[in-house]
C-alpha cells in the first residue's frame, strides 16, 4: 500500500493461505481483481473480509485442469496467447524479476506445483525459447512381455 500511496494494487494473482490471502485482498485498488490460484484455501477460508467488495472488488478462482476439462477450445485460446505474450520480442529485452527460479519446458507442470505449494520465493519463469528434450527410458523385452 506504501507504494501505490495507499491506492492499492490492480491485480494479486496469487496462491497464498490464511491471514496472507486476507492481507492481500485488503491490498486490492477499487475495481479491481484477486485471481486465486491456490487450491488449499477455496473450500476452507471462513473468513474472507467482505469490505472490499464495497468497492467493486472481484474474487475468481482459476483453475487450469478445469477449463481444460470443460472446455478445450478455450485452453487453446488461453496458451496461445500465454504464448505470444511470452515469446513477444517486446517482453524479451525486459529485465527479469529476481530472484528468479527457471524452468525448461518440459518442467512447466513442475513449476505449477512448486507455486501452488506456496513454498517458492519470488519468480518462477517457464523458459519457452529453448527446445527441451524428453527423456525416454528403453523398454527391455523381457520386462515389456511382463506389461502385456
Amino acid at each position: 500500500m506504501q507504494m501505490t500511496g495507499g491506492r492499492g494494487v490492480n491485480v494479486v494473482f496469487g496462491s497464498l493461505s490464511g491471514q496472507a490471502l486476507i492481507e492481500s485482498w485488503r491490498c486490492l485498488a477499487p475495481l479491481d481483481r484477486f485471481v486465486e490460484i491456490g487450491k488449499r484455501d477455496i473450500n476452507t477460508i471462513k473468513d474472507l473480509p467482505m469490505e472490499p467488495f464495497d468497492d467493486n472488488i472481484s474474487f475468481c478462482s482459476l483453475d487450469i485442469g478445469r477449463i481444460m476439462d470443460h472446455n478445450q477450445d478455450l485452453m487453446r485460446c488461453i496458451m496461445t496467447q500465454v504464448e505470444d505474450l511470452v515469446l513477444h520480442e517486446t517482453l524479451l529485452k525486459c529485465a527479469s524479476p529476481y530472484p528468479l527460479t527457471i524452468f525448461q519446458r518440459l518442467g512447466f507442470e513442475d513449476a505449477l506445483r512448486l507455486l501452488q505449494t506456496g513454498r517458492h520465493a519470488r519468480k518462477l519463469v517457464v523458459d519457452w525459447t529453448k527446445p527441451d528434450k524428453i527423456k525416454v527410458l528403453p523398454i527391455v523385452p523381457a520386462t515389456y512381455s511382463k506389461l502385456i
